[in-house]
This record gives C-alpha cells, sequence and structure tokens, in this order.
C-alpha cells in the first residue's frame, strides 16, 4: 500500500451521502413539496355572486298576526298592499303599551276578493333602533287579508 492512512471520518460520509440522495431524489421526480406551486397553473379569480332568497323580510307580510313595525326588527314603514284578501280581511294599526293595553290608532275591514291599500306612518318619534315609542311598539294586526307587501 505505500502511503499514508487517512482517518476514516463519518460524519463526512454521512453528509455525502445525503447529497448523492438527494440529488437523485430530485433527478428521479421525489416528493419536492414545492413542486406543485412552482409548476402549478394559477387558480382563477374568484367570483361572488348574491344570490337573492326573496323579497326583503322587512318588506314583506306573510298572513295573518301581530306583525311589528319600525326598528330593526320590525317592518318598514310605508304604504302596505295586498292585492286580494282570500277571506273577509280585518286590519288594524296599534300602539301597544305594557301598562295600559293597546291603542287602536287606525282600522278597517275589506269582503274577500278585494285588494286593500293601508298606509302605516310612525305616530311620532319612534326609536329606529328598537320601534318604541313611549314605552310601546306600533303592531299592524290583520286577518284573513293574505300576504302584504311594501308599495312604497
Amino acid at each position: 500500500m505505500g502511503g499514508k492512512d487517512r482517518p476514516f471520518r463519518p460524519g463526512l460520509w454521512i453528509v455525502g451521502a445525503a447529497v448523492i440522495i438527494g440529488v437523485i431524489a430530485t433527478k428521479c421526480g421525489g416528493d419536492d413539496p414545492l413542486a406543485d406551486k412552482r409548476t402549478a397553473e394559477p387558480s382563477p379569480p374568484s367570483t361572488s355572486r348574491t344570490i337573492s332568497s326573496g323579497p326583503d323580510p322587512h318588506e314583506v307580510m306573510n298572513g295573518d298576526g301581530y306583525h311589528k313595525m319600525g326598528g330593526i326588527d320590525g317592518k318598514n314603514w310605508g304604504v302596505w298592499l295586498t292585492p286580494r284578501a282570500p277571506t273577509e280581511c280585518t286590519w288594524s294599526i296599534r300602539l301597544t303599551s305594557p301598562y295600559t293595553g293597546a291603542t287602536i290608532l287606525n282600522e278597517g275591514h275589506a269582503p274577500p276578493g278585494q285588494g286593500v291599500r293601508v298606509s302605516i306612518q310612525p305616530p311620532g318619534d319612534v326609536s329606529s333602533i328598537s320601534g318604541e315609542i313611549d314605552g310601546g311598539r306600533v303592531v299592524f294586526q290583520t286577518t284573513g287579508c293574505g300576504a302584504w307587501r311594501l308599495a312604497s
């Protein structure tokens, strides 16, 4: 053998083997977590659609009942229409009060088949948040009139 013996360095062999394995893996299509991001086509821009599920709930009343007016949880003020009452239609606009009961502000009726038009306006300084006036609430009571929609 005629030469000087070199000491064996296992750390150098491990680094060399890791480099060789990395080169082979890259050339043979090994898993590169960034490969998909570098070669993938850009995704199309997202588009958003507004899907309407129907009319504004503040602008329709689906039938009989007591409907709160004003405030964030009530129906909008304005002229309300029902195109054709299916039965005898009675309605009233009431100001409820926790202390004295309800005061009828306006009321009416119509025979079956007749359309009805009612103007419901705030009777004073109604809170735009709670819909209350002097601790009470304006409600529209309807029976037999069918569905209502806001005309204006």
